[in-house]
């Protein structure tokens, strides 16, 4: 191997390992922004369980198809909710019973939001230690390739 690359090689690996790192952080990262998707629909949730009062009753309002389209509708029940518990399954809750459950999924990804970023944290220290030996491990063997070559190149001479 020549000296340009045995430099290329730990270069690679440097890089490798910043590779890697990157992507596992990204993965944290792509990871909270759902999590905080999910928390932020439970809340909107929440927050029009308020408007469900029985003075609405009757009311007038926009029902939606899409996140696009809506159709206009009227407020007959406002003690019964239907709730999206996942995976295309719907149960219906009374106001109070839903806000519970909306309440109960908000503080369960709250606790788990803290988990990922107490995660994702922790190993960002973790990859730029490993990251810190790797270019302290490759200037050192830069050093010794350099002194290397300066001896080859006085024995020529």
């Amino acid at each position: 191997w020549t000296a340009a690359r045995k430099q290329e090689k730990r270069g690679g690996l440097v890089w490798f390992a910043d590779s890697l790192a990157s992507q596992e952080i990204n993965y944290y990262f792509r990871s909270l922004q759902q999590l905080k998707m999910a928390q932020q629909k439970f809340g909107q949730s929440a927050a029009s369980l308020k408007s469900l009062t029985p003075e609405n009753q009757g009311k007038e309002i926009l029902v939606p198809l899409t996140s696009t389209m809506y159709i206009p509708g009227t407020l007959e029940n406002t003690e019964r909710v239907l709730v999206d518990i996942g995976t295309g399954y719907f149960v219906t809750k009374t106001s109070a019973k839903a806000q519970e459950y909306f309440q109960r999924r908000i503080d369960g990804l709250t606790e788990t939001i803290e988990r990922v970023q107490a995660m994702a944290k922790g190993r960002s220290r973790d990859i730029n230690s490993v990251e810190e030996v790797l270019r302290m491990q490759a200037d050192h063997m830069r050093r010794i390739m350099e002194a290397q070559e300066k001896q080859a190149a006085k024995a020529k001479a």
